[in-house]
């Protein structure tokens, strides 16, 4: 169990550079150090108190409230973004194919596309 809830832990790890990425998209230019500075500085209180507030919860009621609360609030995260963050992407900006359903023949790394040898 350890070994599939750090390999999805790596699959979410990569917060970070979209969240700057999303901040690039939705801030004027001359207001971007000062999000960039806000995200930056709430990344670092939540590194701070989240592992506080986990080890305080786990000494007063256990590991299993600790566990249950992290995977509710990442699931609530999900959700939050999923149904009240907008799309950044300007619509004359967005592939055509924006949306489009994806064949495995597509995805394969490994595929050798004629058009490119």
């Amino acid at each position: 169990w350890y070994f599939a809830v750090i390999s999805m832990s790596g699959v979410f790890a990569v917060t970070f550079s979209v969240i700057f990425a999303y901040v690039a998209d939705i801030t004027q230019e001359h207001e971007r150090s000062t999000a960039y500075g806000l995200v930056s500085a709430t990344f670092a209180a939540s590194l701070v108190t989240s592992p506080a507030i986990g080890a305080y919860l786990s000494v007063a009621y256990g590991d299993t409230l600790v566990v249950i609360l992290a995977t509710a609030i990442a699931l609530l995260d999900i959700c939050f973004i999923l149904v009240a963050v907008p799309e950044s992407l300007p619509e004359k900006m967005r592939p055509a194919s924006w949306g489009a359903p994806i064949s495995w023949e597509q995805a394969d790394p490994f595929a050798v596309s004629s058009g490119n040898i």
